[in-house]
């Protein structure tokens, strides 16, 4: 995959505010959403959230940190925090998530925008998709 400069500058300021290495990072309409390797995660957050704070001030866009994990249900729980599913199942390249019908809304997204995102990102790492129920 191939980055354009704005991305590598992007995720060289935050590698460099954060002093944590960047496995990838992916655009959302308001936020930037980055994935960290993992146990970087609380380093890459900082003390207080300092280094989220900083680096959304110097950007002006909100970010979300996921700590990358082979185990794809650690991984969809991080990427739907501060989300919380009743369950998670892994049925190989479908990937059920249970919850309510709340929650179910605001993991989907309007015109289904996150779960297009999530499934993008999970594509990518794992070719695997979600299935909300």
């Amino acid at each position: 995959m191939k980055y354009s400069n704005e991305t590598i500058q992007q995720i060289n300021l935050f590698e460099q505010l954060t002093h944590s290495k960047v496995k990838d990072l992916f655009y959302n309409d308001d936020y930037f959403l980055f994935v960290v390797q993992e146990n970087y995660g609380a380093k890459a957050i900082g003390k207080h959230g300092e280094n989220v704070k900083l680096f959304s001030k110097l950007t002006k866009k909100k970010l979300k940190i996921v700590e990358f994990s082979e185990d794809k249900v650690k991984f969809i729980n991080g990427l739907i925090y501060p989300l919380h599913a009743d369950s998670i199942e892994d049925k190989g390249e479908l990937i059920e998530i249970h919850a309510d019908t709340s929650i179910k809304a605001l993991i989907i997204g309007r015109n289904g925008k996150n779960i297009k995102f999530y499934n993008t990102i999970l594509q990518k790492y794992f070719h695997a998709s979600i299935k909300v129920q």
